[in-house]
């Protein structure tokens, strides 16, 4: 057989007939990929508390957002029980500690045992303040020429 013709309409038909409108899916799902709104988080949050995380079913109802995109808005941004406030003395030693036991690139795993809080926030949490390598007093003037010299020279 050649491809021509297992890509081409069969023959009687119009290319129109045999789009993918005509088979039943109603075509591609046109996908928002722009940020979210207000709106739109309001609503996934009621649609999560009628279906549960039934993301093609919530993705559904929302119209332009895929079942995929649904989920991560929840789980990293919508979710209520989701902790983004200050940093506990409590999380910052178990973060210390399950840096520790898993190595300072596991922060889905380590994050699991911090109710609330996710991997990005555990990462961002353990090399901004807690890395016992962070250097936390204040530029020496050498340093400070370093960055100069190399802002002039390179931009």
């Amino acid at each position: 057989m050649e491809w021509n013709m297992l890509t081409s309409p069969a023959p009687g038909s119009d290319e129109e007939e045999c789009d993918s409108d005509s088979f039943g899916g109603g075509g591609k799902k046109t996908i928002n990929r722009g940020r979210w709104t207000k709106d739109e988080d309001e609503k996934l949050k009621r649609l999560v508390e009628i279906h549960g995380e039934r993301w093609d079913v919530i993705s559904s109802q929302l119209g332009d957002r895929a079942d995929g995109q649904c989920q991560h808005r929840w789980q990293k941004v919508v979710n209520p029980e989701l902790v983004k406030g200050p940093w506990t003395k409590e999380e910052d030693e178990r973060v210390v500690e399950l840096v520790r036991k898993y190595g300072p690139k596991r922060w889905t795993l380590i994050a699991k045992h911090l109710k609330g809080r996710i991997g990005k926030q555990c990462r961002e949490r353990w090399h901004n303040h807690l890395n016992p390598e962070i250097k936390k007093t204040a530029w020496t003037d050498e340093e400070d020429r370093v960055i100069y010299n190399a802002h002039n020279q390179w931009g």
